[in-house]
């Protein structure tokens, strides 16, 4: 078996057992109270649940399969330097994934099994909390600093990182805005709900708003860096390299999305009612498929066009 096969044969391996775990906690997970005006009948339950999942579940595979075929672009071209762009590149979308996979499985696991326990609850809500952070912070980080890397440099680049930064100062500070009149980040009264963050203000800014922006930032900018590159090579390494850079300029916007919901709070969302959510939760799964599915298809290009070379 070759390093490639290895490689393929592992990472689908954790992608059947994470997905397995996800759809077996998403089945049995008990009944849990019902806010007023999202009542449903059960069948109605199953429906959503599984139109929610099944579409969290293909993202998934689609960032599996990007992470092996950048992989393999890794393996297969012959720069030192380029192979050594393509693997940050692919640890960076490996930690999206698992960015995902991560708070999914915190989150089926806290309903599962610790329901009635405040504090347990509380633990799980925070560890959530922090693998929404931490994961798309080395991600990001992998993803710009591929971006800056020698082979990255060799085309003529626009300056990016002044127009990513005015863009999260513009979004951050209506995130910031939104998580302080959130009134149930750190305690709630009402029989529905959780807290969004239960930890103070001072940790709010420094261990999660803080990085998360810097999170956004090099996102950004790392994609920005990458279209530059659209502009040399071949033909298919330009379209290739443009679909990465749409789905990596996507992968920013859903992890606004997923940070928006997080602080909002509660008391809101329930307040927006059942089909408003279901809407916004449906575009946000779209777009995790839409931006995997990118990142994929254009890492795939690339792989088969570094191996047609060798």
């Amino acid at each position: 078996m070759t390093q490639d096969q290895s490689h393929k044969a592992v990472l689908y391996a954790v992608l059947l057992l994470i997905s397995g775990a996800y759809i077996y906690l998403s089945f049995t997970a008990p009944q849990q109270p019902t806010a007023p005006g999202f009542e449903l009948y059960e069948p109605w339950k199953t429906v959503i649940r599984i139109t929610i999942m099944l579409p969290i579940l293909l993202s998934w595979a689609f960032g599996a399969f990007a992470v092996h075929y950048l992989m393999s672009s890794a393996w297969h071209v012959k720069s030192v330097e380029l192979g050594k762009m393509f693997r940050l590149l692919g640890y960076g979308v490996m930690a999206l994934v698992v960015g995902s996979w991560v708070p999914s499985i915190i989150g089926q696991i806290r309903t599962n099994f610790f329901p009635d326990d405040a504090f347990l609850e509380m633990a799980a809500t925070i560890a959530q909390n922090y693998a929404y952070v931490l994961f798309p912070l080395i991600g990001f980080a992998l993803i710009y600093k591929a971006s800056i890397s020698p082979a990255a440099q060799a085309v003529p680049r626009n300056q990016s990182l002044p127009a990513a930064m005015l863009l999260i100062g513009i979004l951050g500070a209506l995130w910031i805005a939104t998580i302080f009149t959130n009134q149930t980040r750190q305690t709630t009264t009402l029989e529905f709900g959780r807290p969004s963050y239960y930890i103070n203000d001072a940790l709010i800014i420094l261990t999660l708003v803080t990085p998360t922006l810097a999170a956004w930032l090099m996102g950004i900018a790392g994609a920005l860096n990458f279209s530059d590159l659209e502009s040399g090579g071949s033909p298919s390494n330009r379209k290739a390299f443009t679909r990465i850079v749409h789905g990596l300029l996507i992968a920013v916007f859903n992890s606004m999305i997923i940070n928006g919901l997080l602080s909002a709070g509660s008391e809101r969302l329930t307040g927006v009612g059942l089909l408003f959510l279901l809407i916004i939760v449906y575009i946000f799964v779209f777009l995790a498929i839409t931006s995997y599915g990118l990142i994929w298809r254009g890492a795939k290009d690339l792989s088969a066009y570094y191996e047609h070379q060798e």
